[in-house]
């Protein structure tokens, strides 16, 4: 996907103002941010079998194959920025394309921290420091008592 960056920076991005999450209007998120992203990794997944069948055409001389692959990942890729425009639109931040994180800002302590989901988790259970990544998560009970 790194391929196409060049082609999702022309395309318009949603720019919104943090926004913070409790712990329970987060979970309650959820309900949208499931199905957006359902609909992220079910498209990044095409675009990676669509990249395999491009460089599959591309070393087998089929170039008028390996171009419509090409033209189909542009399409999916600006279907991706279209489902990350919603998420920031929500105020969550897309963090893995490929499992399908995001985190949810929030302040706790009197500083800012990310709440942290995973596709797979049935509610918000993790999160981390704002200038760490997702695989320092931490559970959330270790965080609870000082979230509003």
């Amino acid at each position: 996907m790194d391929a196409y960056k060049s082609h999702v920076k022309d395309l318009p991005l949603v720019e919104a103002q943090t926004r913070y999450f409790t712990l329970a209007h987060a979970n309650r998120a959820l309900v949208l941010v499931r199905r957006i992203i359902s609909d992220v990794l079910k498209n990044y997944q095409i675009v990676m079998d669509q990249q395999e069948i491009m460089e599959f055409h591309q070393t087998h001389g089929a170039s008028e194959q390996a171009r419509q692959s090409q033209q189909n990942i542009l399409c999916i890729i600006e279907r991706l920025q279209n489902l990350a425009d919603e998420l920031t639109i929500l105020g969550v931040e897309m963090k893995d394309w490929a499992i399908g994180i995001v985190d949810f800002p929030a302040v706790a302590d009197g500083r800012e921290v990310r709440l942290c989901w995973r596709h797979d988790e049935q509610a918000v259970g993790f999160w981390h420091e704002i200038d760490d990544d997702c695989a320092v998560r931490r559970n959330i009970d270790t965080l609870a008592g000082t979230l509003p």
